[in-house]
């Protein structure tokens, strides 16, 4: 009788482990799928990235992101070259990751309107994804939320009720065939 109750309490604890050890490791990366190649998100402080694996879409984790503690934070104002006049077609739009001297590359957008260069932030208000150009506007992969491309405004939300921070705007300005823009960057 002792050794059927010892079975019977190795095979719960067995299948609690089981259930419980599943759920966490499913939990240890990000909860949305991953549906293209070089898709990046930041999620619980780490930037992940889709890469492909044996076939399928995964994502694989990347450097930490680290946040100063108030008081260490110190901000400069910077000119980061964005891409070459030439590659930045009337209408059409551009996903660029910039990379400015001494910090952390960041996606934008690019897109030439009447002429004009608008560079727009091309991380999603909502998750934090970085966008795609989609049919004239920035579409989430994460949620499907859609921004104009000129603007930056929400056009369509994830969710009912829900109300995204429109994208945010750099100043650009073109210069002997090359594209900039003016930001802020922490050290």
């Amino acid at each position: 009788m002792n050794m059927v109750r010892r079975s019977i309490l190795t095979l719960m604890s067995a299948s609690l482990l089981s259930v419980f050890g599943q759920s966490a490791q499913a939990v240890a990366g990000p909860t949305i799928n991953c549906t293209r190649v070089g898709q990046r998100i930041i999620f619980r402080g780490y930037v992940y990235s889709c890469v492909k694996s044996k076939g399928k879409l995964i994502w694989k984790r990347g450097a930490k992101v680290v946040k100063p503690a108030a008081g260490e934070l110190k901000t400069s104002t910077v000119i980061t070259f964005v891409a070459k006049s030439d590659e930045i077609v009337e209408g059409e739009i551009k996903i660029v990751i910039v990379q400015p001297d001494l910090a952390a590359s960041f996606p934008v957008s690019v897109v030439r309107f009447n002429g004009a260069v608008i560079v727009l932030s091309a991380i999603c208000t909502h998750k934090g994804c970085i966008v795609g150009a989609d049919q004239g506007r920035l579409v989430c992969p994460c949620h499907n939320a859609a921004f104009n491309a000129i603007n930056g405004n929400a056009t369509r939300q994830p969710h009912a009720g829900d109300s995204l921070k429109p994208l945010s705007k750099f100043i650009a300005n073109e210069d002997a065939g090359s594209i900039y823009i003016k930001h802020t960057i922490s050290s």
